[in-house]
């Protein structure tokens, strides 16, 4: 074998057969699947697993913590000593489900459980790529249209704000900063329809956006003809105006607009990915003044509306290019 080794080339090729065999799996080999690592659950019977996938290519040692009728959280153990579970809201999560205002009907599209690679390595702020857990939850199959937020605002909850010319009430709603949203406008939404709603995370809206696709749009990596609206999306709304909520096809799990239209506004902080939630709870920095907006919109070019390019804008700006939807779980 040493004499083999002398050749330069073998040399390579033998470091990077290492190499690929270390990255594939053989530190396993040294590592106690099944011991539990020392840290303080709750509820005390919650179960503990490592999850060697989520720690490849890391130095992290991460284990998904669950129980029955509680949210799971994959954590750092080398980082996090003790973990607390949130007890599911809702037991159906994996139903689809239609709620009421004044009784006009919003459905929610159910989304079970998964995993998923998020990011990409096309831009820095996209970057690392790394793999989410994600627990079953619900996302408004469209954009917030203005036929229910302006029922807010004739309760006079919601902000004064006017449709654009041309828009209907099935345009969805824009200019409401991320402060209105989740300080006013999701409580009274919540009063209205007696249950409990919230913005999606960064990682849910991404994981929905690709719709189990490997492409930088759902439908391909080409933005084709009048599949989204955005400014060379060749649909009749490009860089003119909003269009009405649903007026593309659905992606697979059957959610619409999620590309182009308006930017929707997530529940995160813009931060890096490098040390971000690995089961899609929203990162929440101390001193936020950044929140993270997603899809692109009529008036941006199509590489904003990529599955997982990363907006940005302070909570407080409203923007005519600016809406949201909404999440349950």
């Amino acid at each position: 074998m040493f004499s083999i080794l002398k050749n330069s080339k073998n040399i390579r090729l033998y470091f990077i057969i290492v190499l690929m065999l270390w990255l594939t799996g053989i530190p396993d080999l040294f590592m106690d699947q099944t011991s539990s690592p020392n840290i303080n659950v709750r509820p005390a019977k919650a179960s503990i697993s490592r999850e060697s996938s989520f720690n490849l290519f890391t130095t992290e040692d991460y284990v998904k913590v669950s129980h029955p009728n509680y949210k799971s959280q994959v954590i750092d153990v080398k980082k996090q000593k003790s973990v607390r579970l949130e007890p599911l809201l809702f037991l159906d999560l994996e139903q689809d489900k239609t709620f009421y205002v004044n009784d006009i009907p919003i459905h929610f599209q159910a989304i079970p459980e998964a995993m998923f690679m998020m990011g990409s390595i096309k831009e820095k702020r996209e970057q690392p790529v790394h793999k989410v857990y994600i627990n079953p939850f619900r996302i408004m199959e469209h954009e917030m249209t203005w036929e229910i937020y302006q029922i807010c605002i004739a309760e006079n909850v919601c902000p004064e704000n006017e449709m654009n010319i041309n828009e209907t009430k099935k345009h969805p709603v824009h200019s409401v900063s991320w402060e209105q949203i989740t300080n006013v406008f999701i409580p009274w939404f919540n009063r209205k329809t007696r249950s409990k709603f919230r913005l999606p995370s960064e990682a849910e809206w991404e994981y929905v956006a690709k719709a189990n696709s490997n492409t930088q749009f759902s439908w391909g990596e080409d933005v084709g003809v009048n599949n989204a609206n955005c400014w060379g999306c060749n649909s009749k709304w490009d860089y003119k105006i909003t269009a009405p909520v649903k007026s593309f096809t659905a992606n697979k799990f059957g959610v619409y607009d999620m590309h182009g239209n308006l930017w929707e506004w997530v529940a995160d902080c813009f931060s890096s990915y490098e040390h971000s939630p690995r089961d899609a709870y929203p990162q929440q920095d101390i001193g936020c003044d950044r929140r993270v907006l997603r899809g692109g919109s009529y008036k941006f070019k199509p590489t904003y509306m990529s599955t997982s390019f990363r907006g940005r804008d302070k909570p407080m700006i409203k923007s005519n290019g600016d809406g949201f939807r909404l999440a349950q779980g």
